[in-house]
């Protein structure tokens, strides 16, 4: 139900500025330079429009925006005493952050359910028109000289789920939390599942399959415990297969899931080489990383443009500092979801720590991690006012 209340102005703007950041997060624009240059301007505008609201009605910084403007602080200041070519990304990439992190602060919790509501439509028109373009372009939108194809969702298929996972976790959460989306919510998972079965993607599969049985379970004893135990797994894998750079291949389960479910090797695709590059690039700069580097420089040290793990990632781009500031910004969003969790709030973790776990093979836009993490962040904004607490519910 809509309510009449909100200012029609505010939610065009609201509006506006979420669809720009969301296509632009969402969208391979290396081989489409006018689309690149149309949403680059409307960005622009997006900056304007947010400024306006912004010092009409200016916010004291919460916690979650004192350590975001210190992990830009620090990412920027390592981008500019490793002379990157491309520090003018730290800013951009910061101000789209700022503006989502600002819009929750401005108009929380009046707009709520408004901008969930724009979030999921302006990310599932992204899966909807890409899932329509596979139809036309079944080997991708742009073919490269070299016989590589990209699609419009990401570029390849690894980088599909950069979308599809935040997508299916918002829509998800507005689902649970006002009993709407009865068609979008399930007509999205069908056109994920399907989209990532065509390119081949099982990786971001496994993500999807783990939020739709999260989805339906109504235990919350279950839930707690699937929680838990996801989290301790993520751990392990990620130590062992990262860092420890475990032999797998007497392990018959392990092989039976990364050969047999991922159809993987037990390198990953040769990421294990790609780990041990970043790891050898980390320690010659332990502190600050080397801050936001270009697709050309990460070629040229590891032969591809990510580390391909998170962590990693974080570790090369910031240092120790860099990754112990990500984690508080993690560890501050969870610590407030916990003070007050529902039943929507709780797939709405679910849906990070799947995220998260995909990017143990991979690295998504920093844009959609910190999404996830302001609306963690302020769950409690969304809370129903009559709904009982999670202690009081059936078990």
């Amino acid at each position: 139900m809509k309510n009449p209340a909100l200012d029609r102005t505010v939610c065009t703007i609201i509006s506006f500025i979420i669809f720009v950041l969301v296509f632009r997060a969402s969208f391979y624009l290396n081989q489409a330079p006018f689309l690149h240059d149309v949403l680059s301007i409307l960005r622009f505008i997006s900056w304007g429009l947010f400024l306006m609201l912004f010092f009409h009605s200016p916010q004291k910084i919460d916690g979650l925006g004192f350590w975001l403007i210190t992990y830009a602080g620090l990412i920027g200041y390592s981008t500019i005493v490793h002379s990157s070519d491309a520090p003018f990304t730290v800013v951009s990439v910061g101000f789209d952050i700022l503006m989502l992190w600002g819009i929750c602060k401005l108009f929380l919790p009046t707009y709520g359910q408004f901008i969930l509501r724009t979030l999921s439509v302006a990310m599932s028109f992204c899966v909807y028109l890409n899932f329509i373009l596979l139809f036309i372009y079944p080997e991708g939108v742009w073919i490269t000289p070299g016989g590589n194809g990209y699609f419009l969702l990401g570029g390849n298929y690894n980088q599909m789920g950069r979308t599809i996972i935040p997508a299916i976790t918002i829509t998800g959460f507005y689902r649970l939390r006002y009993n709407q989306m009865h068609i979008n919510f399930p007509f999205l998972i069908v056109c994920s599942t399907l989209t990532l079965l065509y390119v081949g993607s099982k990786t971001s599969l496994v993500g999807i399959v783990l939020l739709i049985a999260f989805y339906f379970i109504k235990s919350y004893r279950a839930r707690k415990w699937l929680l838990i135990s996801f989290i301790i797994v993520y751990g392990l894998f990620q130590y062992l297969a990262v860092f420890a750079q475990q032999d797998f291949s007497k392990n018959e389960y392990v092989v039976y899931f990364v050969e047999g479910v991922l159809k993987k090797d037990l390198t990953f695709t040769n990421r294990t080489e790609v780990w041990l590059k970043s790891i050898t690039l980390f320690e010659e700069s332990p502190i600050i990383g080397y801050g936001y580097q270009t697709d050309e420089w990460y070629t040229s040290h590891m032969g591809v443009t990510t580390a391909h793990n998170l962590i990693l990632n974080q570790l090369v781009s910031g240092g120790i500092v860099g990754l112990s500031l990500f984690v508080i910004l993690i560890f501050i969003s969870v610590k407030q979801h916990l003070k007050s969790p529902f039943p929507a709030s709780q797939f709405l973790f679910f849906g990070l720590c799947s995220f998260l776990f995909m990017m143990i093979m991979e690295v998504y836009p920093l844009t959609y991690i910190i999404l996830l993490l302001i609306l963690l962040y302020n769950s409690e904004q969304f809370a129903p006012e009559q709904e009982p607490t999670i202690e009081t519910q059936n078990i």
